[in-house]
């Protein structure tokens, strides 16, 4: 926020309204502009903006979305369990008949 007296509280930042965002939040697709879509996110509508082209071609102004929300919890518990069984394969093959 701006400490002018009288000035416009700043806008929330995009990538935060996203990062806060749950997974299924609704958003809705306000307006296309140069390539560029803006989402309004949540219960605050927040603005969101990203790449038209990632949208479904017949996505029009008015229609709502389900966000998809990384989780890097689960995607670290996914990565370290499949290194794991990378291991394991890469320990077997070496001893089996196949290996090197």
């Amino acid at each position: 926020m701006s400490d002018e007296p009288g000035s416009a509280p700043d806008a929330p930042d995009a990538s935060d309204a996203v990062a806060d965002a749950t997974p299924g939040e609704a958003a809705v697709l306000d307006r296309v502009e140069d390539g560029i879509a803006v989402l309004l996110v949540g219960p605050d509508e927040v603005e969101v903006e990203l790449p038209a082209a990632l949208l479904p071609e017949d996505a029009r102004d008015g229609d709502w979305f389900r966000l998809l929300v990384p989780d890097p919890t689960l995607t670290a518990a996914r990565r370290a369990g499949l290194e794991a069984r990378m291991d394991r394969i890469r320990r077997t093959r070496r001893g089996g008949r196949f290996g090197a």
